[in-house]
């Protein structure tokens, strides 16, 4: 689902022949955009949100490999700036019986951090939540700090809900989804400085940061809506029958449209 994920499997010996590349999907028509701000306050008065604030948010696991720790510091360097942002940090974090995997220790350590940041009220964690999607409607913008991810699914769902996103450069992967300052902000390296710059600017430049999730909205659709990757199995599918006879798997290292 990646060009890391190919890379990886070439360098295992799998034979190129063999390899199909194509990208996760997302249900572009479930995960949109809010339209007005009026539809935006009743989606924050819905999840018991104060609408005077703008919201970035993150999703995943409260874990290291998520990058949780860096967020935490980008959250505070945006927050000495900006008195009206909260951060939302939506995914498990032990609370559930079923989330025990997740080492506390780390989710501890996080906590304490935030306290002694004095942002209690401004990073917020927020646990397993099942509609992710009405989160992401009502942010002002999205960001992504996995240290290693196979694809990075809320990118594209982030994406799809017409967010500026602000991402971790992950080569492979990230670089895969966004191109850096067409559809979304591509960072390298753990930057603390750098993100709290490009999410300030988002902040400030309105209207650059609308056309920013507009164009990642377009590219939801044209690269990643469900229906595009679903053609692009389809035709895998297709591809392999008529040649299952001779025994040999024709498929392509490139996503099919």
């Amino acid at each position: 689902m990646s060009s890391a994920l190919y890379e990886e499997c070439l360098q295992h010996g799998l034979p190129k022949e063999k390899l199909f590349r194509t990208p996760n999907g997302v249900e572009a028509s479930h995960f949109q955009p809010v339209r007005t701000n009026l539809e935006r306050v009743n989606v924050l008065k819905h999840l018991g949100l104060p609408a005077g604030y703008r919201y970035a948010v993150f999703i995943g696991t409260i874990e290291k490999r998520k990058g949780v720790d860096l967020l935490v510091e980008i959250a505070a360097a945006v927050c000495s700036r900006h008195n009206d942002v909260r951060f939302l940090l939506i995914g498990p974090d032990g609370r559930r019986p079923v989330e025990r995997h997740i080492p506390q220790c780390y989710v501890n350590a996080i906590q304490s951090r935030i306290q002694i940041l004095g942002l209690e009220d401004r990073i917020l964690l927020l646990g397993h939540q099942t509609n992710t999607w009405d989160y992401l409607r009502a942010a002002t913008l999205f960001v992504f700090t996995s240290r290693a991810e196979g694809f990075g699914t809320v990118v594209i769902e982030a994406m799809a809900s017409g967010l500026p996103c602000v991402v971790l450069n992950l080569p492979g992967v990230t670089s895969d989804i966004i191109s850096n300052g067409d559809d979304g902000i591509v960072i390298e390296g753990e930057d603390v400085p750098a993100f709290a710059t490009e999410i300030g600017r988002i902040l400030t430049e309105e209207t650059w940061a609308r056309e920013l999730g507009n164009a990642a909205r377009r590219a939801a659709l044209e690269r990643f809506d469900m229906p595009v990757v679903a053609r692009g199995y389809l035709e895998l599918y297709e591809r392999s029958l008529a040649n299952s006879k001779g025994g040999t798997l024709v498929s392509r290292s490139q996503p099919l449209s």
